[in-house]
């Protein structure tokens, strides 16, 4: 579809592997970036000798490649031309194009004219193929003997079946230039008698492979629940931008988290522990890494949208839904208000109990001994009464200070989050530029500081570098250099 389409292909790409292989496939090949004064130049030449040429970072399709889309090509004579830009040029027949974006929402944005005019190729990263690349990363760290078995499953089976289809086509072409009476032609029989004992042998080497590739499958599926876990935490850490568009986070840094967490090692003979453990080290690990690129603000928001991504069990039925207000119950409760509620925090108690009419005989709202301490602690949050504590869920908890302490929600908020995801605290450990120059920097990677007025990493940027020409017993390899 990519190379022999008949229209250019229109590649969007987030994660830029495509575009990587793209260019390793199609050799001396242009690379241009759409936005390049010198795009327009490069494209005439491109077009005049018969070259293929990579536009990259296409977020819509300019007037002047219209023609070339369309191929609106006019003979002059014994040769083709056709108008780039202001000039018209010479068409070689060896000219390709490619258009490259790495946003996601490119091909929603193409207007009709333009979208027939190409052809859409879209490698966005899905749940189920994530899902099934990070199995095959597992598996390659876990069990790597089982992905090598596999491949040669499958390439053994195609080859099975492309010999299967060569001794149909061979069976078909003797069939058809066989002459005179079949029944009395000896060769051909023989030749038939072979053919049949050989696509026999294929056929049943297509079903034992059918039946080995089923046992693997078996043996694969019991290191799926982490892939499952890693393709949902990459999904809802991809749906950050709508938050803030510079939450952006690539799919080559998540596997890079995903691959630290495999070498980690865990004490434990059980797979099923191991995998458990490791799921929640790659829960911790994401929290921490994104964390750490977000605003301060921004770092309850995301804790709550991890729980509620990857542990929907702890929210009862319109639980959540009430507490973004998007669930209204549909009756007035009748029940008596607690003399312990305080007057200004009645409706929203009142509202509560209409939508979840069992929590007061579960939690003895009626109870003033109970409630009316909680009521007036300082951090009720973690004042709940050791008889009802139990019969409350946490998030149930949450619900409970939203209607009645809202000041306290914060707090109760983070509370929450930090139990479910096993963790102390929301914000990342402290930044220690040596773990990030050690761990996770590389000379293809560079490190970007957000900063706010008043903050400046130079000072600390300049210590570190003497720390470590010091240690490494080299001279201080330190520039400092204006972007604009």
């Amino acid at each position: 579809m990519i190379k022999y389409g008949a229209l250019v292909p229109f590649i969007v790409d987030p994660n830029s592997q495509a575009i990587e292989w793209l260019k390793q496939d199609v050799q001396n090949a242009e690379i241009v970036l759409q936005q390049d004064p010198k795009l327009l130049s490069q494209l005439e030449l491109a077009v005049r000798f018969g070259k293929t040429i990579i536009v990259q970072e296409v977020d819509s399709i300019d007037i002047f490649l219209f023609p070339l889309l369309r191929r609106d090509l006019v003979r002059q004579g014994p040769r083709q031309v056709v108008q780039v830009g202001e000039k018209t040029c010479d068409f070689n027949e060896g000219f390709k194009m490619f258009l490259c974006s790495r946003n996601s929402s490119a091909l929603e944005q193409l207007p009709p004219n333009a979208s027939c005019l190409v052809t859409r190729v879209n490698f966005s990263v899905t749940r189920a193929g994530l899902e099934g690349q990070l199995l095959g990363a597992t598996l390659q760290h876990e069990k790597p003997e089982l992905e090598q078995h596999k491949s040669e499953l499958l390439q053994r089976e195609e080859e099975f079946k492309v010999q299967l289809s060569a001794l149909e086509k061979n069976l078909l072409e003797q069939l058809a230039d066989a002459s005179g009476n079949i029944l009395e032609n000896e060769p051909l029989i023989k030749s038939l008698e072979g053919t049949k004992a050989a696509a026999t042998t294929i056929s049943e080497s297509l079903a034992e492979s059918n039946r080995l590739q089923v046992d693997l499958d078996q043996q694969r599926e019991v290191y799926r629940p982490l892939a499952t876990l890693g393709s949902r935490i990459f999904i809802l850490v991809r749906e950050l931008f709508n938050l803030e568009h510079m939450y952006r986070f690539s799919l080559e840094a998540f596997l890079v988290i995903f691959r630290k967490v495999l070498g980690i090692r865990t004490q434990t003979d059980s797979t099923e522990e191991k995998l458990r453990q490791l799921g929640n080290q790659l829960k911790i690990m994401v929290l921490f890494y994104i964390s750490r690129s977000l605003f301060k603000a921004d770092r309850l928001t995301f804790g709550m949208h991890m729980v509620r991504g990857i542990q929907p069990e702890k929210f009862e039925p319109n639980e959540w839904e009430f507490f973004q207000g998007t669930y209204i119950p549909t009756t007035q409760t009748t029940s008596k208000v607690p003399s312990w509620c305080p007057s200004d925090r009645t409706p929203a108690l009142q509202q509560l109990r209409a939508a979840f009419p069992k929590i007061d005989e579960a939690w003895q709202l009626g109870k003033e001994s109970l409630w009316a301490p909680w009521a007036a602690s300082d951090r009720c949050e973690e004042s709940f009464d050791p008889s009802v504590f139990s019969r409350m869920s946490s998030f149930q908890r949450v619900l409970l200070i939203q209607a009645l302490r809202p000041d306290r929600l914060e707090s109760a908020l983070t509370q929450f989050a930090c139990e479910a995801m096993g963790v102390t605290s929301l914000s990342p450990p402290p930044l220690s530029l040596t773990r990030v120059f050690k761990d996770e920097s590389t000379a293809s990677v560079p490190i970007l500081f957000v900063t706010t007025p008043g903050a400046d990493p130079s000072n600390e940027l300049e210590e570190f570098a003497k720390q470590h020409s010091a240690e490494s017993s080299s001279a201080i390899n330190f520039h400092q250099m204006a972007m604009g």
